[in-house]
């Protein structure tokens, strides 16, 4: 009987831990596979080769913007490539945002875990750790590296805004820990117009809950003659839950800093 009801206790307890789960973490109706890179991008805010961001798949934002997304598993350094089609204009207003939830915990505000990078006005780079009500920008400097110009690509032959992102190496560590990220959001605001492009679409900057998340990886690389487009994976809470499990972690370590 003592059996039975230990059985029935954690039996329930399981089903109250994955209903937490389902409740609170990011949007797994958009999920990202992380692909290992085939070239090193340099950060320069523009495709520097023709072939720079081949190796990496397309995620379509709203407002005719998309961003690239790819990942070296030797070092963790983890590179975006984000183009805004619909802003040739230069405004202090505008924003490029990348959010970051490692643990994939969701929410419907910034918890003490979650990290956005924010560069404003193409000028200025600021990192921000959330509070669980918000944001809260995080002094000194990072090893965030960031380029944006306005420029062409072989997507848009107008000129827009191109941004390159780098964190150049994970595995010895960042103020933004843990990482690679379990959960992720990106949006540009073009102030020019008020339209604020977002991955996924609809999401918020300012709400975990609606972002994507990490539901795979691929070491060997993205598959020869794969179409450039929508990454459109079959995803579900178990799967997504058993990988952070799974997925290596770079290690955490101390450190100062220096590159901007």
């Amino acid at each position: 009987m003592k059996r039975t009801c230990l059985v029935a206790i954690c039996a329930l307890m399981l089903c109250s831990l994955t209903l937490v789960v389902v409740a609170n973490a990011g949007n797994d109706a958009f999920p990202v596979t992380e692909y290992q890179w085939a070239t090193a991008p340099t950060i320069d805010g523009k495709w520097t080769t023709p072939s720079e961001w081949t190796d990496g798949p397309i995620f379509t934002m709203s407002n005719n913007s998309f961003y690239e997304y790819k990942i070296d598993f030797t070092t963790y350094a983890i590179p975006w490539l984000v183009e805004s089609h619909g802003d040739n204009t230069n405004d202090a207003g505008d924003l490029w945002q990348i959010c970051l939830d490692p643990d994939n915990s969701g929410g419907g505000a910034p918890g003490t875990g979650d990290f956005k990078i924010e560069i404003q006005g193409h000028t200025t780079l600021k990192i921000y750790q959330g509070t669980g009500s918000g944001w809260s920008q995080l002094s000194g400097t990072s090893e965030v590296l960031w380029a944006n110009t306005m420029t062409t690509s072989p997507y848009n032959t107008a000129s827009h805004w191109v941004l390159e992102v780098e964190d150049p190496d994970k595995t010895t560590g960042t103020i933004i820990t843990p990482q690679p990220p379990n959960g992720m959001g990106v949006f540009s605001y073009d102030a020019s117009s008020g339209k604020l492009s977002a991955w996924p679409p609809g999401s918020s900057p300012n709400v975990p809950s609606g972002w994507g998340v990490i539901s795979g990886f691929d070491q060997a690389g993205i598959p020869e003659g794969f179409s450039i487009g929508v990454v459109v994976l079959l995803s579900s809470v178990a799967v997504t839950a058993g990988f952070y499990y799974l997925r290596k972690r770079p290690r955490i370590a101390n450190m100062s800093p220096t590159k901007l």
